[in-house]
């Protein structure tokens, strides 16, 4: 049996402060070959593996969507009285706003923050060119926020389709 420490530009490098071990040991003869058993000490590596495995997981389990993806029924209460549409909502960042009065317009630059959404939409309301700019917040299956616009602040509410 031979044993190396192997240099530091090899597969064995120093792993917290131990170094690894390599054991060459003979396996077997067979047919004019040789076979030849390799074991590497690297349980500090494989348990470091181990953590960043489970805490992958756990991250992936604990992740998910924003609270405010989705598709929501809301009702603006403009100037001009209450006004219904669909709110879509992308975990990519993309949506759509669509009202019967209104249209369906893109929505641009959602941004998710915990329970807090912002986002911009572009609407033609009778030939007129209105930015709307939308702040919220979700509880559980309801959103409430107000549009932002050049007329002054009004205020939605709905919940999730």
């Amino acid at each position: 049996m031979i044993e190396a420490t192997p240099n530091k530009g090899d597969l064995g490098r120093k792993l917290s402060g131990q170094e690894s071990k390599i054991r060459l040991s003979l396996f077997g003869c067979l047919d004019n070959r040789v076979y030849i058993r390799v074991e590497l000490n690297m349980k500090k590596l494989m348990s470091g593996l181990l953590v960043l495995s489970l805490a992958t997981l756990v991250g992936c389990v604990a992740g998910g969507p924003p609270p405010a993806v989705g598709v929501w029924g809301v009702e603006m209460n403009t100037p001009l009285g209450n006004l219904p549409a669909v709110l879509t909502l992308n975990e990519d960042g993309t949506g759509t706003m669509a009202a019967d009065a209104l249209g369906e317009a893109p929505i641009e630059g959602i941004v998710y923050d915990g329970n807090m959404v912002t986002f911009t939409a572009e609407v033609d309301a009778q030939g007129t060119i209105l930015v709307l700019e939308f702040s919220g917040t979700v509880e559980g299956d309801s959103i409430e926020g107000e549009f932002d616009s050049d007329f002054g602040a009004f205020g939605v509410t709905g919940t999730r389709q």
